[in-house]
C-alpha cells in the first residue's frame, strides 16, 4: 500500500448490514465523487505533459572512447550509434628542424611526419669582414674577433687617447732623463762624455788612481818606518749606508798626518782578509767647524763583495775635536758585527 502527501483517496473499508458504521450516505458518497475527480484532472494533466516515447528514443544511452584513435561512441535509447573523430592521432608529439631545407618536422601520433616549409621566414645574412672586425659562422653560430693590430687612435674612446698621450709624453720624457742620466753616470764613472765641465780629473776612475797612489805611498811609508810608533786599535761594529762613529775620537791620536789601514775578515759579511789602506791628518782638539773629509781608500785581500765596501772619514764636531767615521754601500743582511782593526802610522 502507498501512503503520502500525494495520495487522493483513501479506503472507507466498508462493512455489510447490519453495521451502521460505513453508511451510504453524503459524507462517504462526496469523498468518491472528489476522488474520482481529482484523477480525472490528473489523468487530463499527464496526457497533456506525458515525454513522448518516440522522442526518448533520441536521448544518450552510453558514451564510450576508443584511446588510440580518439573516437567517440554515442548510444542512443533506440540502439542507434552516432561516431565523432578527435583526431587524437593527429596531435603533435615532437619537433625538429632540417637546417638544409629550412623546414620544420612535426612528428604525429600515428608516426607521420608534416613538413611545413619556413625558408620564406629566414634570412640568410652574410657577414663581411673588416679592417677591424673578422667573423666567422660554424654551425649557425656566428663569432666576431678583433684582428690583431687593427685597432687604431680613431677607435679608443677620447678620454681613453687622452691618457694614452698623457702616458707616451711620460715615457719619452722619462727614456730622455733617463739617458741623460746614464751619460751622467758614465761622466762621474770615468769621464770622456762631454756633458760637464771637469769630469776628466772630477770622476770615480780618476779618485780611485789618485787613492791607490796614496795607498802605494803609505804602505811604502809604513813599511821604511819604527813600527813602534804604530797605534792599534780593535772596534766591533756594524757599518750600513749612514756613517757611524768608530769611536775613535779626540785624543786617541796626537797632531799629525797619518797612514791608516783598516783590516776585515768576516766571511758572513762578504769580506775575506781585506786590508783598506789611506791617508789622514788628525786633529784632537776643539774646532769651530762641523766639515768632513772622507779619506781615499786602497782596497786588497782575499775576497770582497763590492756593495760591501767600507769607507772612513774624519768629521770635526763644534768645541769636541775630530771623529772617525765609517759607513757601508749596503746595509748589513744578518745581525753581526764585524772585528775591525785599525792601525794609524804618523808621517808628520
Amino acid at each position: 500500500m502507498v501512503h503520502g502527501d500525494n495520495i487522493i483517496y483513501v479506503r472507507i473499508d466498508w462493512e455489510n448490514h447490519p453495521s451502521d458504521k460505513t453508511p451510504v450516505n453524503e459524507r462517504n458518497l462526496n469523498k468518491m465523487d472528489l476522488a474520482l475527480h481529482l484523477l480525472d484532472e490528473r489523468v487530463v494533466w499527464l496526457n497533456e505533459n506525458k515525454f513522448d516515447k518516440t522522442e526518448s528514443f533520441k536521448l544518450v544511452k552510453d558514451i564510450s572512447l576508443n584511446e588510440e584513435n580518439g573516437v567517440f561512441t554515442i548510444t542512443f535509447y533506440d540502439n542507434t550509434k552516432k561516431q565523432i573523430d578527435t583526431i587524437l592521432e593527429k596531435i603533435a608529439v615532437n619537433f625538429d628542424f632540417d637546417e638544409e631545407r629550412q623546414q620544420l618536422i612535426i612528428t604525429l601520433d600515428d608516426g607521420t611526419e608534416k613538413r611545413v616549409d619556413l625558408s620564406a621566414l629566414i634570412t640568410q645574412y652574410e657577414f663581411l669582414t673588416s679592417e677591424t672586425i673578422s667573423p666567422e659562422v660554424e654551425s649557425g653560430k656566428v663569432k666576431f674577433e678583433v684582428r690583431e693590430g687593427s685597432i687604431q687612435e680613431k677607435h679608443l674612446r677620447p678620454d681613453y687617447l687622452a691618457d694614452i698621450r698623457v702616458e707616451q709624453g711620460k715615457a719619452q720624457l722619462s727614456a730622455a732623463k733617463s739617458e741623460e742620466f746614464a751619460k751622467l753616470s758614465e761622466s762621474y764613472a770615468h769621464g770622456g762624455t762631454g756633458v760637464r765641465e771637469g769630469e776628466e780629473t772630477d770622476n770615480a776612475m780618476e779618485y780611485a788612481r789618485q787613492a791607490k797612489e796614496s795607498a802605494d805611498r803609505a804602505e811604502d811609508i809604513i813599511s821604511q818606518g819604527d813600527t813602534s810608533e804604530i797605534v792599534t786599535i780593535e772596534k766591533s761594529l756594524s757599518p750600513g749606508v749612514d756613517w757611524i762613529s768608530t769611536g775613535i775620537q779626540k785624543e786617541d791620536l796626537k797632531t799629525g798626518s797619518y797612514v791608516v789601514t783598516l783590516y776585515v775578515n768576516e766571511s758572513e759579511y762578504g769580506i775575506v782578509n781585506e786590508t783598506y789602506v789611506g791617508i789622514m791628518h788628525w786633529y784632537p782638539h776643539a774646532s769651530y767647524g762641523k766639515e768632513s773629509n772622507e779619506i781615499l781608500l786602497h782596497s786588497s785581500g782575499s775576497h770582497s763583495v763590492p756593495e760591501r765596501r767600507l769607507f772612513l772619514r774624519t768629521r770635526a764636531a763644534s768645541n769636541y775635536g775630530l771623529i772617525l767615521e765609517i759607513a757601508s754601500l749596503k746595509n748589513p743582511i744578518i745581525e753581526k758585527t764585524l772585528d775591525l782593526v785599525f792601525k794609524f802610522k804618523k808621517m808628520l
